[in-house]
């Protein structure tokens, strides 16, 4: 801090903003909404208690993050300052959040016991920095200095007793060496003004390539319509050449759908005209000495009722597992319907038995397969 020194001190607590002429020890205070933020409350205060011009104001908000921190000394012996502040911020910064590259901080260096040494550690955002610098420049004034106010130990204090703390902290931040953490701002001068002209800069450019771009497209417009002319036929003989090609494909569609309706049909035909004839080799193929077929009646379009005589028990059964293996791929489907025992003088006799066979019809539904009739047998 120069050899001035601070003008004006501004406290900015939990309850309301106090403001010391340091040279007269002239004490304002304004009560405080406690959710605003320091910028808006220095604002506020200066709608009433305007800075006199060019005055240096020291800052202090109970706002502001602080910690203390404890290293061991061996750990930070050797160390320059900035390596020291890295990290001092590298400890603190899980707690503030707030990342080295986006704020300020500053330490002072505490007692050392048990090989450790205590570091008090104070870190302010950059934005909140830039907000409260604009907040006292609008005033007319210069940021000097951002400390921590402990709010518990201000309220606690009359007027008089408020006056001495404040002056005292403003001798602490004023010291080469400050017995409590104080962040320098950076000067709004130059780096202000680099700003700015960059920005102009950078909208002239903005605007010499903005009128480039302008003539170039005012002369490139004529040929991009003749290219969209073109589009457009294109486009138009596109549409005719898909429509033409649907029509196609749906009479090729048409055309396939015959065929097939056709092989269908030559398939059913074919299937038809075997069908009584397989069904006639499959009686014949399944009947060995102990099954003889008595009786083929018909009723509607292939089908048939169909009785027999075994002269044994399991016969039946045994002769409609094997036909239903002969004619399984003919199509024909048979239904078990009844057996009985012909009974003779000398006791039981042989066994009587009919079923019915029916020829799948397209969009009839299956049968159940003779298997299952095979087994009730």
């Amino acid at each position: 801090m120069s050899n001035r020194g601070v003008d004006t001190i501004i406290a900015v607590l939990a309850d309301r903003t106090v403001k010391l002429e340091k040279a007269t020890g002239e004490l304002f205070s304004l009560a405080l909404d406690s959710h605003v933020s320091t910028a808006l409350a220095l604002s506020a205060l200066f709608q009433t208690q305007p800075l006199a011009r060019g005055a240096r104001v020291l800052v202090l908000s109970s706002d502001f993050f602080t910690q203390t921190v404890r290293l061991p000394s061996l750990q930070t012996s050797g160390l320059s300052k900035d390596d020291l502040l890295a990290a001092l911020v590298f400890e603190v910064e899980p707690f503030s959040n707030i990342p080295m590259a986006q704020g300020q901080a500053a330490y002072t260096a505490g007692e050392e016991t048990a090989g450790a040494r205590q570091w008090n550690v104070l870190q302010i955002a950059q934005s909140e920095i830039q907000a409260i610098q604009s907040a006292v420049a609008s005033a007319g004034g210069k940021v000097v200095g951002l400390a921590f106010a402990d709010s518990a130990l201000f309220v606690r204090s009359s007027d008089p007793e408020l006056v001495a703390q404040l002056r005292e902290v403003a001798v602490a931040a004023e010291a080469g060496s400050p017995t409590i953490p104080v962040v320098r701002p950076a000067g709004k001068g130059w780096g202000v003004k680099r700003q700015e002209l960059a920005a102009s800069l950078v909208f002239v450019l903005v605007c010499c390539a903005c009128l480039g771009h302008f003539a170039y497209a005012r002369a490139h417009l004529a040929s991009l319509h003749v290219k969209a002319q073109m589009l457009e036929r294109l486009a138009s003989a596109n549409t005719q050449i898909e429509s033409a090609n649907t029509a196609l494909r749906t009479k090729i569609g048409a055309i396939e759908k015959a065929r097939t309706d056709r092989e269908t049909a030559e398939k059913t035909f074919v299937r038809y005209r075997s069908a009584w004839r397989a069904l006639m080799c499959g009686l014949l193929d399944s009947c060995d000495n102990t099954v003889v077929i008595q009786q083929i009646s018909g009723g509607s379009p292939f089908e048939a009722e169909i009785g027999g005589l075994s002269t044994v028990e399991n016969g039946p059964g045994e002769f409609l597992a094997k036909l239903a293996k002969h004619i399984g791929d003919s199509g024909w489907s048979i239904q078990g319907e009844r057996m009985h025992t012909v009974v003779s003088l000398g006791g039981q006799g042989p066994v009587r038995f009919t079923f019915h066979a029916q020829l799948d019809w397209p969009g009839r539904a299956h049968a159940p397969h003779s298997q299952t009739d095979a087994q009730n047998w």
